[in-house]
């Protein structure tokens, strides 16, 4: 099993990447630097859409300093500068939360047909999973 807690049943750049999943450079390199939670706040806050970074005299107005906090405010500012930026979806995207949610059905021990019903999946994308999953060491 996965030594990152769950957070809201999201997964962390180094499990989506264990599952072969794509995540960002930049994402990649936030959770190293500053841990999944930082992460999740940024995509959960800014993925899929573009961040205006101001410069460094005008961040403290910043609604974005605001919504992010000075911590990830400034690892962005130092790593991209100010400018606008496209911010990925990472942990936040359909395939991710979904796969998140699979992960979380299963380690609640409900059966396929449960987490099919839930999930709104055929029982056999269940068993695809689980298999995926099993593989990964999720499960």
């Amino acid at each position: 099993m996965s030594k990152t807690p769950v957070h809201n049943h999201l997964l962390s750049c180094d499990e989506m990447l264990t599952l072969d999943m794509r995540v960002s450079e930049l994402l990649e390199a936030l959770e190293d630097d500053l841990g999944p939670e930082a992460v999740w706040k940024l995509t959960g806050t800014y993925g899929g859409c573009v961040l205006h970074l101001p410069k460094r005299n005008a961040m403290q107005r910043s609604v974005v300093f605001e919504r992010l906090g000075e911590t990830i405010f400034t690892w962005l500012h130092n790593r991209l500068g100010h400018g606008t930026t496209q911010i990925p979806m990472g942990p936040h995207s359909r395939s991710a939360r979904n796969m998140a949610a699979f992960r979380a059905a299963f380690l609640k021990n409900k059966s396929h047909p449960q987490i099919a019903r839930e999930l709104n999946c055929h029982a056999r994308t269940v068993e695809r999973v689980a298999a995926r999953l099993r593989d990964a060491g999720f499960l």
